[in-house]
């Protein structure tokens, strides 16, 4: 809960006829407590489409340009969204199985805004990229059409066929990994509502109670590689894309929980394309 209490306050702090650059100020300050934030070019770079086709599933892709060793690797990374209800739509603490900070996810955008991402090092530096979209009304698009289904939905997690790399390959170009090591492209998704509390139910025209992924933790033969707090700025379904340190014939663990107290396990073992 605290990334919710975080982004709340930030919100509570914002006035309603801030500007962008004002609503970004306030931000900064409530989350970063006056810690300088340095340009993130050259370390990280974040992209999405200049327009939402769809407000309540923007893609955004974000890539380090670090190499994940112990001195200097990207820890953790903010990810945000000004304008939108819950500025703050996930922070994703990266762990030894990440093969660096490379992140794929779908969000939801409220109305036009910068799109951030704040990511921190291993020594404690900030660095800082955005991107600016246009969109409007992704908080109260998506969930499910009723309470069932969701229901029904709730737990399952799909995991496509990881792509083992070898060093120096194209999906390598900085010669990040080191030297005789795998890394593997996995692509997971996560089926679950996400409810924002702005829809209304179809039938009923009542509202749909908030319930979001609000923590994900992920490893890899039982190395961390991430854990990511999420928030009612995840779309429906959220989904990741990421590089983990191995490849087929791992195990990957994960372990998701929402904010209606329900918590599941699953354990999958990657497999190579074409397997």
């Amino acid at each position: 809960m605290r990334l919710l209490a975080a982004a709340l306050m930030a919100c509570l702090l914002a006035a309603p006829a801030a500007s962008a650059s004002e609503t970004w100020g306030y931000l900064r300050d409530a989350l970063f407590e006056g810690r300088a934030i340095l340009d993130g070019d050259g370390v990280v770079e974040i992209s999405a489409p200049a327009r939402a086709q769809q407000a309540g599933r923007l893609p955004v892709e974000i890539t380090t340009h670090l190499p994940q060793t112990v001195f200097g690797r990207i820890t953790r990374m903010t990810v945000l969204i000004d304008e939108n209800p819950a500025p703050v739509a996930a922070v994703v603490e990266l762990g030894e199985g990440a093969a660096r900070g490379t992140l794929g996810l779908h969000l939801r955008i409220n109305e036009n805004s910068d799109v951030r991402v704040v990511a921190e090092t291993a020594d404690g530096r900030l660095f800082m990229a955005k991107t600016f979209v246009k969109g409007a009304g992704g908080c109260a698009d998506g969930g499910y059409p009723s309470a069932v289904m969701a229901e029904r939905a709730v737990g399952d997690v799909l995991v496509d066929p990881v792509r083992t790399v070898a060093v120096g390959e194209p999906a390598d170009p900085l010669g990040l990994a080191r030297r005789g090591e795998r890394f593997g492209e996995v692509s997971l998704a996560l089926r679950h509502p996400n409810d924002s509390g702005f829809m209304l139910h179809p039938i009923d025209r009542t509202w749909i109670p908030v319930n979001i992924v609000e923590e994900l933790e992920i490893s890899l033969a039982g190395v961390p590689v991430m854990r990511l707090e999420g928030s009612i700025s995840l779309s429906t379904n959220p989904d990741l894309r990421f590089l983990v340190r191995g490849g087929a014939g791992d195990r990957l663990d994960l372990r998701f929980r929402d904010t209606d107290g329900h918590e599941f396990e699953r354990s999958v073992k990657l497999r190579g394309e074409g397997a």
